[in-house]
């Protein structure tokens, strides 16, 4: 099956599904849901991928599948009136089966295309964390996570630490109940020759996402090539846009995490800056509403062991679960290893290590990444960043992630 029209087989895995949806073939990324309110997903077009094969053609009621592949009637020689008794009797099962209680709601994390965030990516398509209780949620970006918790689409997303921050000074009640990866060289800003220094930059147009980290890295750019903000055009980009926009011609550099960096650069762009040059700023981390933490604390603590056993597993067979991985942000797996070196991946017992004791690591970070944020007007406030800070969640899950 083809994606559909607009979408390339990256973008079209990323399409959320319906409410009570059937999983996504698992170690299909390229996968997408139909959207016709059927049950099945449809493949993306890479490869062979046998749990979405088929015709797409679904059965009659009542029918079921011969070893020809033929549909036939459930009961052949059964008589009507034998089969219409036996349909009552279901139908009354099924309605007194559903005077218990309902259905529990499953918690949705959104994961947006960056390399720091997939054990949790891994964790769902392992079967790493119960299903009935947690769903990774693909989005295109992190604009769209932010969206999704604003909305209430989703209960939880990974986020950097800049985009927490934004979050919180808007008054939404959120707290961070993880780190999960450092950038060391992830995010970077890559440029089209003749652009080869930040300085360079003076003039020219450059593609960034309405992010944090984004103006984030933007803001550093500019100050290592001593420029102004008005010394270049800034033009806003969403990541699952920015690679048409480079090979369009219309932008001079992009402001981009990886896997967008990798492609830019295999598109011929080179890095003139990445975060190698602004170390501890760009942070990731695990953010969940506060109700939901009050209310549904044992399923984020599942949430937070599906993180440690996603990352053990990457851990234990890299080059396997980078052969899985790629092909979903279309990268070979040697593209992927290679960026897994500007990554600093953290485990649960880091986390719970840097949210204890009087001067908490993340909360002096946070400190000093508002302050770059206010600087730039994108927070107002100057609150006590580590009140943000949710460390119980990972010490319970610490023992249930082995």
């Amino acid at each position: 099956m083809r994606c559909a029209p607009g979408y390339s087989p990256a973008a079209a895995n990323r399409i959320w599904p319906a409410e009570g949806a059937t999983a996504r073939p698992k170690g299909c990324r390229h996968a997408r849901w139909t959207g016709d309110g059927g049950t099945a997903w449809h493949h993306g077009g890479r490869g062979a991928c046998p749990a979405a094969a088929g015709d797409g053609v679904r059965p009659r009621p009542g029918a079921a599948m011969r070893n020809d592949g033929i549909w036939q009637p459930c009961c052949p020689g059964v008589p009507g009136r034998m089969m219409r008794l036996c349909v009552c009797l279901v139908c009354m099962l099924l309605l007194l089966s559903g005077c218990g209680e309902p259905p529990r709601a499953v918690l949705r994390v959104g994961v947006s295309p960056w390399v720091g965030y997939d054990p949790l990516v891994l964790a769902g398509e392992l079967g790493l964390v119960d299903a009935r209780r947690v769903r990774v949620v693909e989005v295109g970006s992190s604009s769209e996570s932010l969206r999704g918790l604003r909305n209430g689409v989703l209960e939880a997303a990974a986020l950097t630490l800049d985009e927490a921050l934004r979050l919180a000074d808007e008054g939404m009640a959120i707290r961070i109940v993880a780190l999960l990866s450092l950038s060391d060289g992830a995010d970077a800003v890559v440029a089209r020759p003749p652009v080869a220094t930040p300085a360079d930059l003076r003039g020219k147009r450059i593609a960034v996402e309405d992010s944090a980290v984004g103006a984030l890295v933007l803001a550093r750019v500019l100050q290592a090539g001593k420029l102004e903000r008005g010394d270049v055009s800034v033009l806003r980009v969403e990541a699952s846009r920015q690679r048409i926009a480079a090979g369009s011609g219309n932008v001079d550099a992009v402001v981009a995490y990886e896997p967008i960096a990798s492609l830019l650069r295999a598109d011929g762009a080179r890095t003139i800056f990445d975060s190698r040059r602004m170390p501890g700023e760009i942070v990731g981390l695990l953010v969940v509403c506060e109700g939901v933490l009050a209310e549904r604390g044992d399923d984020v603590v599942e949430l937070l062991a599906g993180w440690e056993r996603g990352l053990a597993a990457l851990r234990a067979d890299t080059a396997g679960h980078a052969a899985l991985l790629a092909p979903g942000i279309d990268l070979t797996a040697e593209q992927y290893h290679a960026i897994l070196g500007g990554l600093t991946f953290l485990t649960l017992g880091d986390s719970v290590a840097s949210f204890e004791g009087r001067a908490p690591a993340i909360a002096a970070a946070g400190r000093r990444t508002a302050e770059s944020l206010r600087e730039m007007g994108l927070i107002h406030g100057s609150g006590d960043w580590s009140a943000l800070l949710a460390a119980e969640p990972a010490r319970q899950a610490l023992g249930g992630a082995r």
